[in-house]
């Protein structure tokens, strides 16, 4: 018996260890991992290990009892939830406390921390955050525990984070050193510890594309304080400016052991990123939220050497950085911008330019360079220089696949200057190697003949261009074309509506003009509404009118879509409420127009996400004051009122000066680029508040005072600066209001007095 004991003992520690020998190296049995201080705990011992950078794995099926800190359901909301396989982009569950987009808002039947326990099998992604009840930085940490199906190789990187494909796809062994430059070192450059610092393991985050989205981002994730000053911030200037300071690092004559860590870090962010844009998330440019997210991706698509990635990293429309960077072309000579911004000229063609919104608002592009002009341009840009100085160093212009970028960069550098480390490089490795300026001459826009309109009868459209040689490319359903859309080859017709877009290529196909829009529309021309549709005080007598002779006006009062069988306007319509006026043009052969649609509000006027705009006059262009009442329809909701030189206002930029109640509860000032208030002021659901705004055009000033439920007033802004976009704006004829979560009632509203009595404000030292 002895001896059969000791056989059978000897066979099993055999046994045990090929099994432990089989296991890759790190793998242990536990039954919890614990990772940037949240713990998941599991009902039985499991085989864990980690990713190349340092982020944990589990070998399912796995079932998940605890997850520390525990998520709360308190006063203050629910904190420190988990979501499995999330999808950006949609709404969450993870904190009840950001008030972002409805679309993005917390479900909390997401959150499967409330319903633990929970089986996850191979495959599975668990997401958790720790938050904190702290506008505007909600998200402390968020880290993903991801399942396998069997232990992965070691050295792997971390699958994506979001959605359901979670494969394990690459391998540090993949990754080519090589592509990093061994620059020498010039002063001001990072050390090691300082750029690892801002790279800590943990999966890069986001949610949504918009602005709010910055609500549901971790700092310690994503700010370019990682560890360094300790700052917290999710805005993409700094984001710009981390990714600027890792990327010149890199390229540093450090040896491969020191640059490792942060290349596999910097690596696991790209594919991170690449993810969340692949599966559901965006970058909408909006002046500084949401740039300096390329480089990560760029540098993982030419470090692994991947097609997928590479053509990803490629495209010109994906990214903040591509889409705010242009070179002005013939078509943008004198095309319209909102006042009181400026258009271009001639001499402005072939001049690499940056937009606030370009891509999809071209109409905000100024061609002035100095803050007055274009203010977000100097914010961005000390900070976005770094990254694409480092893609260029490193011979990447043609991977990165948006030429126009890297002309901007010279051209902000040679007008503007840059700063610190990435100015040392600049001047040291690119300066100094003799790289010359570069100068992308576009091609002249085609020209499309009709250009646009209303059309009775079918059309014979031409295309030319004045370049020798060149192809023309068109598409007829909106889309943008290139050298695979349909080649040009003479006149055709078009009988109904067509959405017409061209471009030209030369004959090597390595430049292109700019594209060229028409729109042809063949129906009756929509009507048009005076006075203007927006806010009024007193009733209005609304007239309709339409381009299209012999046609007749249907209109409808309801809301519904006018038919041939509605109202015809024959006189001016009284409006006494507020109303919702909409009207089309019928004539017989053609289609009817489109509906025009008008909101006239008339005395009481509700914000929603819709802007509602309220003229002012006579403009002012001396001082004067104006007041309204406003109520919160809620503790907690995004609304502003203000004042802005442009009617009807469409956006936040338009407005000079503006009191917002903020998501926080309280009520603040816009003074230049940022908003703030004299004192803490927070507001209740229902209480209805009167706001005053003494204006001063001529020193682009204004204070604010504001009183509860008749009470006493209370100064909230001494000489606040108009808001950056509108530092040089000299005439006032609007007011806007808006409310993107929750909504307010503004009533009582109009300019009381002229010239009040004291001096114009001074501007405030930090605008």
């Amino acid at each position: 018996m002895p001896k059969q004991f000791k056989t059978i003992m000897r066979l099993w520690w055999l046994a045990m260890w090929a099994v432990l020998l089989a296991m890759p190296v790190g793998t242990f049995a536990s039954t919890s991992v614990t990772h940037y201080g949240i713990t998941w705990n599991f009902s039985s011992d499991r085989p864990t290990g980690t990713f190349a950078n340092g982020e944990p794995w589990v070998v399912g099926p796995v079932t998940v009892t605890n997850i520390t800190p525990n998520p709360s359901q308190s006063v203050v909301g629910v904190q420190n939830g988990s979501m499995k396989n999330p999808v950006p982009g949609a709404k969450h569950g993870f904190d009840s406390n950001p008030v972002t987009m409805p679309s993005t808002s917390y479900d909390p039947a997401l959150n499967v921390a409330l319903s633990l326990p929970i089986t996850l099998a191979g495959g599975d992604n668990l997401v958790s955050a720790i938050t904190v009840n702290s506008y505007p930085n909600f998200f402390d940490t968020v880290c993903v525990l991801t399942v396998v199906s069997s232990a992965p190789p070691a050295g792997s990187f971390r699958p994506a984070p979001y959605g359901k494909d979670h494969p394990v796809r690459w391998n540090k062994s993949q990754v080519n050193f090589s592509v990093l430059k061994n620059l020498a070192a010039v002063a001001g450059a990072p050390t090691k510890a300082q750029v690892e610092a801002k790279l800590p393991a943990l999966p890069w985050w986001e949610w949504s594309s918009n602005y709010s989205g910055g609500l549901l981002s971790p700092w310690r994730n994503l700010a370019a304080g990682n560890g360094g000053d300790g700052k917290p911030s999710t805005y993409g200037r700094e984001i710009a400016g981390k990714w600027g300071e890792v990327g010149l690092w890199l390229n540093l004559n450090n040896t491969e052991a020191d640059k490792e860590k942060a290349l596999i870090q910097t690596i696991q962010c790209g594919i991170d990123i690449w993810s969340y844009a692949t599966s559901g998330g965006g970058f909408y440019h909006d002046g500084g939220h949401k740039c300096g997210r390329k480089f990560p991706v760029l540098v993982a698509a030419v470090a692994l050497n991947d097609p997928t990635l590479l053509a990803f990293v490629k495209s010109p429309n994906i990214f903040q950085e591509d889409t705010q960077t242009f070179i002005v072309t013939q078509g943008d000579v004198g095309r319209s911008v909102v006042s009181p911004k400026v258009t271009y000229d001639k001499s402005h063609v072939g001049m690499a330019e940056w937009g606030v919104r370009h891509r999809w608002e071209p109409e905000q592009d100024d061609s002035r360079w100095g803050v007055d002009g274009t203010p977000y341009r100097h914010v961005n840009w000390p900070n976005m220089a770094g990254p694409v100085l480092a893609a260029e160093l490193m011979g990447r212009k043609s991977e990165w696949g948006h030429p126009a970028i890297f002309a901007f960069a010279e051209r902000y550098a040679t007008l503007s200057g840059l700063n610190g480390f990435t100015k040392n490089m600049w001047v040291t490795h690119k300066t100094g190697s003799g790289t010359p300026p570069i100068i992308i001459t576009p091609l002249p826009n085609p020209v499309i003949q009709p250009s646009s309109g209303y059309f009775e009868s079918a059309q014979t459209v031409t295309i030319a261009t004045s370049t020798s040689g060149a192809s023309i490319y068109y598409t007829l359903d909106g889309s943008a074309p290139s050298n695979t859309s349909t080649l040009y080859n003479g006149p055709f017709t078009v009988s109904s509506t067509k959405t017409i877009k061209a471009i030209t290529y030369d004959a090597a196909a390595t430049n292109t003009s700019g594209v060229v829009t028409a729109q042809l529309t063949f129906s009756a021309s929509p009507p048009t509404f005076s006075p203007a549709p927006g806010g009024y005080s007193t009733a209005q007598n609304v007239t309709l009118s339409t381009t299209t002779a012999n046609s007749v006006i249907r209109y409808t009062t309801d809301g519904n879509e006018p038919t041939a069988s509605s109202a015809v306007f024959n006189s001016p319509i009284p409006v006494s409420a507020t109303t919702t006026l909409k009207a089309a043009a019928f004539k017989s052969g053609l289609d009817a127009s489109p509906t025009s649609t008008g909101v006239y509000a008339i005395g009481q006027l509700v914000g929603s996400p819709d802007w509602i705009s309220v003229g002012i006059n006579p403009p002012r262009t001396e001082a004067f004051v104006y007041e309204y009442d406003a109520t919160p329809s809620a503790g907690s909701i995004d609304a502003v009122v203000g004042l802005a030189g442009v009617n009807p206002v469409v956006d936040y930029t338009n407005l000079a000066c503006a009191v917002r109640f903020n998501n926080s509860g309280k009520i603040d000032v816009r003074n230049g680029s940022a908003y703030q208030a004299l004192v803490d002021y927070p507001y209740a659901a229902g209480t209805t508040y009167r706001v005053r705004i003494s204006v001063y055009p001529k020193s682009k000033t204004y204070d604010v005072k504001i009183s509860a439920n008749g009470g006493s007033f209370v100064e909230l802004a001494k000489g606040s600066a108009f808001r950056t976009e509108q530092a040089s704006l000299g005439t006032i004829n609007c007011m806007g209001l808006a409310a993107p979560t929750g909504s307010h009632s503004v009533s009582n509203f109009g300019v009381v007095a002229d010239r009040p009595a004291q001096v114009q404000g001074t501007k405030s030292a930090n605008p």
